[in-house]
């Protein structure tokens, strides 16, 4: 699926004049840069986004139960 996603996102510059000013490090930065897109892209799809929100259809104290709870807070005596 990844490769797809890159390839994709490498057509929004198939038609475009890019400048690489820096050699074969700026061509691997561009080719970088579009992998990193579609791992985001992946990864959002499969919703391994780190969000804390209760998935659609569940509530809030599932969705707690699932990601754990927050760090109780510890007041600090000065």
């Amino acid at each position: 699926m990844l490769p797809e996603l890159v390839d994709s996102a490498a057509k929004g510059l198939a038609d475009s004049n890019l400048t690489v000013l820096n050699g074969t490090d700026g061509v691997n930065e561009v080719a970088a840069g579009l992998a990193g897109q579609g791992m985001t892209i992946l990864n959002s799809l499969q919703g391994h986004t780190g969000s804390t929100r209760a998935p659609a259809g569940q509530d809030q104290d599932a969705a707690q139960q699932m990601n754990g709870k927050a760090p109780a807070r510890v007041d600090r005596a000065a």
